[in-house]
């Protein structure tokens, strides 16, 4: 089983050292992984999936928590339709 750690560390050597929303290069400590899905439902149905995690800077996790459910914009939203998964709050 992975855990979130290593989705993460995955989703890093994807995309790289990079919030995949305002593209500023990040260090190892300022980079969030976002749960598409939310914490606990990734916990429960044990999604620990690469494509469900999103790096992300301080500013911009804050930011979009504020403004979209769940923290996902809809260009987000509609990716993980794509892959036929059910986004909460939407």
């Amino acid at each position: 089983m992975r855990t979130w750690k290593q989705v993460k560390l995955a989703r890093i050597i994807l995309v790289g050292k990079k919030c995949e929303e305002c593209h500023r290069k990040l260090k190892d400590g300022e980079i969030i992984g976002h749960h598409v899905l939310g914490k606990e439902f990734t916990k429960k149905e044990n999604l620990y999936l690469t494509e469900l995690c999103r790096l992300r800077c301080v500013d911009c996790e804050r930011a979009l928590h504020q403004r979209y459910p769940g923290g996902n914009p809809p260009h987000l939203v509609q990716e993980v339709k794509s892959l036929g998964l059910y986004l909460m709050g939407v």
